[in-house]
């Protein structure tokens, strides 16, 4: 049964077309226009949640109130919204998770136009900078929507009926798609160095036919893995 759910067969057609040529490309420069596309649908979608956060539509009597599961349900306490306690260690390893883009710094600089350190630096504060702005809007907008029933995935707590957030669903989803690469350089260099250190011959593995069969079977890993865990959160 697990090989005839839409589910799967989503995650093998994606697997093996973009994400397959996307894994196996080299060079990070080459992803610049996907990464534009990203962004804008992160962009979108933080419109879109401040839009329902303001327009009341999940309120109750809202216009997509009824649509929301009970247990996703909005639960907006009125003296929670800046509280600190135990349970804030969760948005540290959060922000850690968020941030974390170290594993390909150094690729980031060797491919980055006239790089300096200094022009690195630029860049790095200008994309962090965006990035804190768009996770405070998005958090704030989420919370100020459906409280306490955040989902960890905060999309799903949004009607199926919202074509708004439907088409930001879309757009993540495909982000989520055209960005899986740049993590996956990262894994892909961890292990090709850690092969390096246990192979007699370093130099085998700058060949490009072995890492390009390696990009393969750590691709079919991580597929593996996805089709049997199916809860992100």
């Amino acid at each position: 049964m697990l090989f005839r759910s839409p589910r799967t067969s989503c995650l093998l057609a994606f697997t093996l077309f973009p994400l397959l040529p996307l894994c196996l490309l080299k060079n990070l420069s080459a992803l610049s226009n996907t990464s534009t596309f990203a962004l804008i649908a992160v962009i979108y979608t933080a419109f879109v949640m401040v839009l329902r956060a303001l327009d009341g539509s999940y309120v109750a009597g809202g216009l997509y109130f009824a649509d929301v599961p009970k247990a996703l349900a909005p639960d907006v306490p009125t003296n929670h919204l800046y509280g600190v306690g135990m349970q804030s260690l969760s948005l540290v390893n959060g922000m850690a998770i968020a941030f974390l883009s170290h594993y390909n710094g150094c690729k980031y600089y060797r491919e980055l136009e006239r790089h300096t350190p200094n022009r690195l630096l630029r860049c790095t504060a200008t994309s962090m900078g965006i990035s804190v702005v768009l996770y405070m809007i998005t958090m704030t907008a989420g919370f100020h929507t459906f409280g306490m029933n955040c989902d960890a995935v905060i999309l799903a707590n949004y009607s199926r009926n919202d074509w708004l957030v439907n088409m930001a669903r879309l757009g993540i989803g495909l982000s989520i798609i055209v960005s899986f690469p740049l993590m996956f350089s990262g894994l892909r260099e961890a292990a090709i160095a850690l092969l390096k250190r246990s192979s007699e011959n370093e130099s085998d593995w700058d060949m490009i036919l072995r890492q390009d069969v390696l990009s393969m079977c750590l691709l079919v890993l991580i597929t593996i893995l996805a089709l049997v865990m199916t809860d992100t959160g």
